[in-house]
């Protein structure tokens, strides 16, 4: 627990539930032990800073992140270059999935998804739309209900990040796509800390 910085302690005290408890220290353990092998720096020297709309970026540090979880797997997206947006969803049922669309999807994404046929089509098409619009958001630090970010500025690429869960990318339309590496980082990689 020593590389973690006393907000990121306090927050895993105030965690209640052990499993979301070891989430989350496994996520800033994961977090701070993949940028600081990026930034040749020692994870517990890393300093985070929360920019107006929520989104943590390195205080001193010109490298770019965004990370995205959902159930037990999680994605951390790096860019030394620009802003990176990430976001991962499990494929699932859910209660209202049109009322969420017509709501929070623009009007062409939305006769989209429900020209789609029902069912499993639907349901992909959703979550694709649905991480791609929150990457997209999460790029620039801004929240889900803030106004959209318009799709054109961002260039978002879907992939399949395990089975069953869809994640999207974003990144500025005015840089070139950038190139995906995956890494399988074990849960328990830094148990010891």
């Amino acid at each position: 627990l020593s590389i973690l910085s006393s907000e990121e302690r306090s927050r895993l005290a105030d965690i209640r539930r052990p499993e979301a408890a070891r989430r989350y220290l496994n996520t800033r353990l994961q977090l701070r032990g993949i940028l600081a092998s990026y930034l040749d720096e020692a994870p517990a020297r890393l300093s985070f800073i929360v920019r107006p709309g929520g989104k943590p970026e390195l205080a001193r540090l010109p490298v770019q992140f965004n990370l995205s979880h959902s159930h037990e797997l999680g994605l951390l997206a790096v860019s030394a270059l620009h802003p990176v947006g990430i976001d991962l969803e499990k494929i699932r049922d859910m209660k209202y999935p049109s009322r969420i669309a017509r709501r929070m999807f623009s009007a062409e994404v939305w006769q989209q998804w429900s020209a789609a046929m029902a069912g499993e089509n639907q349901q992909l098409l959703f979550f694709r739309q649905w991480t791609a619009l929150e990457a997209r958001q999460k790029a620039f630090g801004y929240g889900i209900f803030a106004t959209p970010v318009p799709p054109d500025d961002l260039h978002c690429r879907h992939f399949f990040a395990a089975d069953g869960f869809v994640a999207a990318l974003a990144t500025p339309s005015s840089h070139d796509e950038p190139a995906l590496r995956f890494f399988n980082s074990p849960p328990t990689a830094y148990d010891a800390a």
